[in-house]
């Protein structure tokens, strides 16, 4: 029997062993706008293309990147009404843990009570799954970590990652990531030589966030009709 036969159901397995929502919900991410995180020695920057559909509507409303915490913060790719719903439970969950212990939650923490979020919605009827990607950055004791968080409700710890439309031509370190590529509020230094980011000495983060502009903006150019520019946020120490 085709997949097809099984893609109108969440809780049934097709006989390739798949659940065929879970790869519709990651298509929603992949029509979404780039987004990209990069960790450094001393932060995490994580940045997003803030795409609009009308020139007419007031850019400061829409957000794409929102603190959590005061440690931490999150972006998204795919579709915005389900990243206000995590966030929203996000922050419920960072709140909670205050209450009992009075300190700030560890970012894994954090990360682990989304992607269980996440994952009660791909084995329950009569919901949908998240159509949403997140990069989380933050800063505890561990120092600054980045993780991203999938519609399966699978999480990984990264150095460098990235969801969207145009993930897979990130260039994070390479020689195609134009060096003087112009970014608005972003600093106007020009960065360090590319390093590749598999590497045990990290860069500080102003020389990350020189690597990650170019390459967000190598990916508003590749996307027609954007209204604006690219969003960014640190998370510094």
């Amino acid at each position: 029997m085709a997949e097809s036969a099984y893609s109108f159901s969440l809780t049934t397995f097709s006989p390739s062993g798949k659940l065929v929502q879970i790869e519709y919900a990651l298509n929603a991410v992949m029509s979404g706008s780039t987004s990209l995180g990069v960790k450094g020695k001393n932060g995490v920057v994580i940045a997003t293309e803030k795409k609009l559909p009308s020139c007419l509507i007031d850019e400061t409303t829409v957000q794409k990147i929102v603190h959590l915490t005061e440690n931490i913060a999150v972006v998204y790719s795919g579709m915005g009404p389900d990243f206000r719903v995590l966030c929203r439970k996000g922050r419920k969950a960072a709140q909670a843990y205050y209450r009992v212990y009075r300190e700030i939650i560890p970012v894994a923490m954090l990360v682990r009570e989304l992607a269980a979020v996440m994952q009660e919605f791909t084995q329950q009827g009569g919901v949908r799954p998240f159509g949403v990607s997140l990069l989380c950055a933050g800063f505890d004791h561990n120092g600054p970590q980045l993780f991203q968080i999938d519609p399966s409700g699978s999480y990984f710890a990264w150095k460098a990652s990235a969801i969207g439309k145009q993930m897979v031509r990130a260039p994070f370190c390479t020689p195609e990531a134009n060096p003087a590529a112009p970014l608005r509020g972003a600093s106007r230094a020009r960065p360090a030589a590319p390093t590749h980011p598999r590497t045990d000495t990290w860069p500080s983060v102003a020389r990350v966030w020189g690597l990650v502009a170019p390459v967000l903006c190598t990916a508003a150019r590749r996307t027609r009709g954007s209204s604006t520019g690219p969003a960014s946020c640190g998370v510094p120490v």
